[in-house]
């Protein structure tokens, strides 16, 4: 499957709706109950370990229904066979994720750079995803390193369309306040734009990763 064939698919469809209601849902709760808590001493380990996890959770979700159109494959073994040959394989992905989410923003001077969390989280998974799906489908002489063009074009790329998200987010956000009498709108907006926006990302380097498979 061609970069276009992958965005324009069903599965890749599918997942960005599916993360676009369920971020949305999820982002809704989560600042009604950081609201609620208001001060307390819970509102931090909420603010910064919930967030972390669930944003982790969304991004897994989102490669799980791409699966397996986001490696650009057509027949590929079920996701869920592919998880059930190691009872801590959903438990690596998750963690593998979440530990990017909580110590990305620590790392000195790149820890800024927010643009690249979402991308970042997306790769790692499909790379521990992708060897699994390898070993499953007997290919076994694999590479991940994209090259250094890419990883440059995936760089430019997913510094654009968050500056694009963050743009387009303020403007619908402070049109959503002031038409619903809400605030802060926009950072909701922003946060499913970055995952619709930044998704292709994700997608240039899987299908680099899926072409080895096809034989």
């Amino acid at each position: 499957m061609s970069f276009f064939e992958i965005l324009l698919s069903g599965d890749f469809i599918r997942a960005a709706l599916a993360y676009s209601v369920a971020a949305l849902i999820s982002l809704i709760g989560f600042a009604y109950v950081h609201n609620l808590l208001d001060g307390e001493w819970l509102q931090w380990p909420w603010d910064h370990f919930m967030m972390p996890l669930l944003r982790a959770c969304l991004v897994l979700m989102f490669i799980a229904i791409a699966y397996p159109s986001i490696f650009g494959l057509v027949d590929a073994p079920p996701l869920a066979e592919v998880l059930a040959r190691d009872d801590m394989r959903i438990h690596h992905l998750l963690n593998l994720v979440f530990v990017i989410t909580l110590f990305f923003p620590l790392i000195p001077v790149v820890g800024d750079w927010h643009e690249f969390v979402l991308p970042l989280q997306g790769i790692a998974a499909s790379m521990l995803l992708f060897n699994w799906l390898a070993r499953e489908m007997h290919v076994m002489d694999v590479h991940y390193w994209p090259g250094i063009d890419s990883v440059l074009y995936m760089s430019m790329l997913a510094s654009f369309t968050h500056v694009a998200a963050v743009w387009i987010s303020d403007r619908a956000g402070a049109l959503l306040d002031r038409r619903f009498e809400l605030d802060g709108s926009g950072k909701l907006v922003s946060s499913v734009l970055v995952m619709i926006m930044q998704g292709p990302i994700i997608v240039l380097y899987c299908r680099g990763l899926g072409r080895q498979l096809v034989g």
